[in-house]
């Protein structure tokens, strides 16, 4: 019978302690950091960015600020996403880690929760992040206030751009919806603005659910998004041709392009699509318009850009810078 040296029995159990240790440490993370939480949108951070259009145009490439609460968050239940929201000069990331999002009747956080969001603000071609809590804004504004949700849209008014939060209040047993506006100059909640701009931005990509762009890509007012795939399926887009870095960092799941106009519109958000395809691709060869998008109200078959813009109900009253 071979006998096991005293040294090398050490070494053996000071192994298994330190598994044992981490199996322990890995159990009582999930149970503290996971398991209590429904809903998880984790931090996510713009780690690389270019400027196309001479500025007026943003590509950015995301990464979660913290990867191994990722992966465990990941493989313990799932993670959420929300979109990055876009504004001329800003944009904005909402992260959470919430018990239950929808019946939500406090505004301290409960155990490890928190619910935040970052504004980048974009200033000669430069993005300056800066995180708030959406707890601490709401205590601030109203301090029986709950916060219930953000807007997915950012809107000019009074020269301020604005995005809308949506309150609770304990007086009608948290019912009702309190719209209020965030000011992403300052962090601050503030009464709601004029919605005008709010609408015309709302409206400005009807045209996405009838032109044949990749099935990979998203797009809502001044954003386009990269999802579904790690690999963008149009390697010899214009754009990669016209501006050779941004075909690394368009080239991921959550890559996104951001259109930076006060009023995203057909002139504005167009040519935006036309650099995503090869340079013989007409995005408008045999594309119908449905009748409620048509001017006329009458379906249209088309085979140009002109004649969308002759046809497209919206061209009329929205109009790029």
């Amino acid at each position: 019978m071979v006998k096991v040296p005293n040294r090398v029995k050490k070494l053996i159990f000071v192994m298994i302690g330190i598994g044992f240790l981490l199996i322990l440490s890995y159990r009582t993370y999930i149970s503290i950091y996971i398991k209590p939480y429904t809903f998880i949108d984790l931090k996510e951070k713009i780690v690389d960015y270019d400027f196309i259009e001479n500025g007026k145009v943003i590509i950015t490439k995301w990464d979660y600020e913290n990867k191994l609460d990722y992966y465990m968050t990941k493989n313990n239940g799932g993670v959420l996403r929300s979109y990055p929201i876009v504004g001329k000069t800003k944009i904005v990331k909402e992260y959470h880690k919430l018990k239950d999002i929808n019946d939500m009747k406090h505004n301290i956080p409960d155990g490890k929760e928190y619910w935040g969001i970052t504004i980048y603000n974009i200033k000669n071609k430069k993005l300056t992040p800066k995180d708030y809590d959406l707890f601490k804004m709401t205590r601030e504004y109203n301090k029986s206030y709950v916060p219930d949700r953000i807007d997915n849209v950012i809107y000019i008014s009074n020269g301020k751009e604005l995005l809308d939060i949506y309150l609770k209040s304990p007086k009608d047993h948290y019912k009702k919806d309190i719209i209020k506006s965030i000011d992403l100059q300052s962090g601050k909640v503030i009464d709601q603005g004029d919605t005008t701009e709010k609408e015309v931005v709302n409206d400005s990509t009807n045209y996405i659910s009838f032109l044949p762009i990749h099935e990979q890509l998203t797009m809502a007012d001044r954003r386009i998004s990269l999802d579904k795939t790690k690999k963008f399926p149009e390697p010899d887009a214009v754009m990669f041709d016209k501006y050779p870095n941004t075909k690394d960092l368009f080239s991921e799941n959550h890559s996104m392009i951001g259109i930076l106009v006060d009023r995203p519109s057909v002139d504005t958000n167009i040519p935006i699509l036309k650099l995503l395809v090869n340079q013989k691709t007409n995005l408008f060869k045999n594309v119908t318009i449905p009748a409620e998008y048509s001017i006329d109200g009458q379906e249209h078959e088309i085979h140009s850009y002109d004649e969308f813009k002759q046809f497209y109900n919206k061209i009329g009253n929205i109009q790029g810078e």
